[in-house]
């Protein structure tokens, strides 16, 4: 039976670092950061158009392309994957227009267009635009600066979607040595690698090593970022995938059930693939534990939110065997 495992770098912004972090900063950008990390997508697309139409902004090319860049992220985020990407190509023009082709700035937006393709499960497309963030930030930044981990993290997806195990798990891992090396190791900056490198280990089978990493990620997680979080949410339903591997399908519900509760709060914002993929992974724990009638439930509510080739498999199933009836 195949879980939905979920990686933490398709829910960030700028630097995968700053997930669970609040920054202390008085800048606009900063505090818009930190409301899209709580989930707050919508409410920062508005703001971001009504600082766009300001008088102050408009002939300020490099603050409006900031703006513009935080909206794309945002609209990453809620899976407007197309749209984000068409804003992200302006945002590019206009920072290589204004700071040149080796800016930092450049490489960031190099980065967005990046992690987009790899949310439209485009590996290969999002490849060369990650390894040009690599090499502009590595001439320019320290070893250990933040922003290498962040792309160290991008390109261990795009290598663990092609199934360049040994290649994701070395990036992967120099992520998490930055982060552990910059922050400590019970800093919220080390969730992502914690949680990317146990769904690699999930992916390779080694699920109690996995499960290790998860609960580690949880209580950094509940002692630093508010409960309702996504991130809190993308890390339960990982131990929930751990757990039903395991056939302990009781606290595999419980660890999906609160990834849901987390889901379903109106001040969190994910995109519907994500909520899919956990009604999914509940619904195949509820297949398994041989409750057929929850079984269909969760399936249901997935299709409702994601069409999915293996939810429909199984509703078939279940329907022509009558076994949820």
């Amino acid at each position: 039976m195949q879980y939905c495992i979920s990686c933490l770098q398709l829910i960030c912004f700028y630097s995968f670092l700053c997930l669970g972090t609040i920054s202390g900063n008085n800048d606009p950008l900063d505090r818009l950061s930190a409301m899209a990390t709580e989930g707050q997508c919508e409410r920062v697309i508005m703001i971001c158009d009504s600082i766009a139409q300001s008088k102050d902004i408009a002939f300020d090319r490099k603050r409006l392309a900031d703006y513009w860049n935080q909206k794309a992220n945002c609209l990453r985020r809620l899976g407007k994957i197309p749209t984000a990407i068409a804003l992200h190509d302006t945002v590019l023009a206009i920072r290589i227009s204004e700071f040149g082709l080796e800016s930092l700035s450049v490489a960031n937006s190099y980065q967005n267009i990046g992690n987009c393709y790899l949310q439209l499960n485009q590996p290969e497309q999002a490849k060369p635009f990650l390894e040009n963030t690599l090499s502009i930030r590595s001439t320019q930044l320290s070893a250990n600066d933040p922003a290498l981990a962040s792309v160290y993290l991008s390109l261990g997806l795009a290598y663990q979607m092609t199934s360049e195990l040994d290649r994701a798990t070395s990036n992967y891992r120099k992520a998490l040595r930055i982060k552990q090396a910059q922050f400590g190791k019970r800093s919220p900056n080390n969730i992502s690698a914690l949680v990317n490198i146990a769904s690699l280990l999930i992916e390779q089978g080694d699920i109690q090593q996995a499960q290790s990493y998860l609960q580690e990620a949880l209580a950094i997680q509940l002692d630093s970022v508010a409960y309702i979080h996504p991130q809190t949410a993308l890390i339960y339903t990982n131990l929930g995938n751990c757990y039903a591997q395991q056939n302990q399908n009781k606290e595999a519900i419980l660890q999906y059930e609160s990834a849901l509760d987390i889901y379903n709060h109106p001040l969190v914002q994910v995109d519907d693939k994500q909520v899919a993929d956990a009604f999914q992974n509940l619904g195949n724990t509820y297949l398994s534990s041989g409750d057929y009638e929850q079984a269909l439930l969760q399936f249901n509510q997935s299709l409702s939110l994601h069409p999915s080739y293996d939810s429909i498999g199984v509703l078939k199933l279940l329907n022509s065997t009558g076994l949820a009836l």
